[in-house]
C-alpha cells in the first residue's frame, strides 16, 4: 500500500522504508496495531480480523462490517478508510488522517514532476512552509506558514473554488478523490463543480462512482437526485430524493423537495403530501415544511368534496336521465362525471400553485 501510494505521486524515499508495528489492543474478533515510521507521533491503525479467530461474532462479518462503517467517513483529522483487503486467513482495515503519515513524511527527499518548459521542479521537505511537502500544482500559492502542505488536495481545491477558478479546483477535487476513493467531501465538491459548468455526463460518472464507495451515503443520493432534476430525468431524481431520506433521516429536504417535484409535474397529491408528511416530521415541525403540508392537505381536502359534491349530483341526475330521459339531467350527468374525473388533476394543479406559493413565504419574527 505504502509503496503504490508513493509511486502514484512520484516520491521517493531518503533510505528504506521501514515502519514500527505496535500492537494496541487484541479483542475478540480483531486485533488493532499501530503503524509507524520512526516516530510514535501519526501513523495509522491497522485492523486485523483473523477468520479462524474463535469469538462471539463471525469474524468475517466483523471485517465487513468495520469497512462499512469506517467508509461512512471522510475529510481531514479523522479516522478515514485507507485500504480494506483480505486474504484467505484475515480480513485487513487500514485507518488514518492521511494517506502519508508524519513519520513516512520525513522520509521523502524529494518530487520531481516537469513544468509547462520541459524542464524540472524540485521541492524539498519543508518548502511549503510546514512539514510538507510543495507539489507542481501548488507552486502559485503563495509561501507562507498557513499554507497548505503537500497531499491536501482537497484543502487546494476548496483555496482554488474560493477564487472562482472552476477547473483548477475541480482537477485538485478529482484528484483528492483518486488518492481516497472514500472521501465524501470530495465527491460532493466534483459534483457541485461539474453541476456548476453543466458538465452533466462527468458529474453522473463521478456519481455512480461515489454511489459504489459509498453506498450508504444519503447526502450523495441527495446530491445526485440534484443532478437528475437538472437533466429532466425526473423519475430518477425521484428515486434518488427517496433513497437519500431512507438513508440519512436528517435529510428531510429530500423529501420536501420531491414532494414539490411530484407536484410540478402534477403527479400524485397523494405522494407528495406523504413526503411532506414525512419532511414535517423529520424537521420538527420546520415553519416552511408545515405551510406546505397544509396547503397540500386543504387541496387533499377540497379534492375530496369536489368527488363528493360531484357524486351526489350524478345520483338524481342518472335517474332523471333513466326515468324522464332530461336533457337537464344529461348535462348534469356529464358535468359530475367530468369534475369527478378531472378532480385529481385539478387538486394537483391548485396544490402546485398553493405549495409553491406557501414555500416562498418569509416567517416572520417568533
Amino acid at each position: 500500500f505504502y509503496e503504490k501510494v508513493l509511486q502514484r505521486r512520484q516520491l521517493s524515499l531518503d533510505g528504506g522504508l521501514e515502519m514500527s508495528v505496535a500492537l494496541v489492543q487484541d479483542e475478540a474478533d480483531s486485533r488493532l496495531y499501530h503503524l509507524s515510521f520512526g516516530s510514535n507521533q501519526g501513523g495509522h491503525l491497522l485492523y486485523v480480523f483473523p477468520f479462524e479467530k474463535p469469538g462471539d461474532q463471525d469474524p468475517r462479518a466483523a471485517w465487513r462490517e468495520a469497512t462499512h462503517r469506517f467508509r461512512r467517513y471522510s475529510g481531514s483529522q479523522v479516522e478515514r478508510l485507507l485500504l480494506a483487503a483480505h486474504g484467505e486467513n484475515a480480513g485487513y482495515v487500514l485507518t488514518g488522517s492521511e494517506e502519508i503519515p508524519r513519520g513516512l513524511k520525513a522520509r521523502i527527499r524529494s518530487y520531481e514532476a516537469p513544468d509547462d518548459g520541459g524542464g524540472t521542479i524540485q521541492f524539498e521537505e519543508g518548502s511549503a512552509g510546514g512539514d510538507g511537502l510543495r507539489p507542481w500544482w501548488a507552486a502559485d500559492l503563495p509561501s507562507n506558514d498557513s499554507a497548505p502542505i503537500w497531499g491536501e488536495a482537497f484543502d487546494l481545491g476548496m483555496v482554488a473554488l474560493g477564487k472562482d477558478q472552476l477547473t483548477q479546483a475541480l482537477s485538485l477535487f478529482q484528484k483528492a478523490v483518486e488518492e481516497n476513493p472514500f472521501h465524501r467531501e470530495a465527491y460532493l465538491a466534483v459534483l457541485g463543480v461539474l453541476d456548476t459548468m453543466s458538465n452533466y455526463d462527468e458529474a453522473d460518472m463521478y456519481a455512480e462512482m461515489a454511489r459504489a464507495q459509498l453506498p450508504d451515503d444519503g447526502l450523495i443520493r441527495y446530491r445526485t437526485a440534484i443532478l437528475h432534476v437538472r437533466q429532466w430525468r425526473h423519475d430518477e431524481a425521484l428515486a434518488a430524493f427517496d433513497e437519500a431520506v431512507r438513508l440519512d433521516p436528517s435529510l428531510y429536504q429530500a423529501a420536501f423537495f420531491a414532494s414539490h417535484l411530484m407536484l410540478a409535474r402534477l403527479q400524485d397529491l397523494d405522494g407528495a403530501t406523504q413526503r411532506l408528511r414525512l419532511a414535517s416530521a423529520l424537521s420538527e415541525q420546520d415553519p416552511q415544511v408545515l405551510r406546505c403540508l397544509r396547503a397540500a392537505e386543504a387541496c387533499r381536502a377540497g379534492r375530496r368534496l369536489l368527488r363528493s359534491a360531484a357524486v351526489v349530483a350524478a345520483i338524481p341526475a342518472v335517474g332523471a336521465v333513466v326515468v324522464g330521459r332530461s336533457v337537464l339531467g344529461a348535462v348534469v350527468l356529464t358535468a359530475s362525471l367530468v369534475v369527478l374525473l378531472g378532480a385529481g388533476k385539478m387538486a394537483a394543479l391548485v396544490a402546485r400553485w398553493s405549495v409553491r406559493r406557501a414555500s416562498l413565504l418569509i416567517d416572520g419574527p417568533a
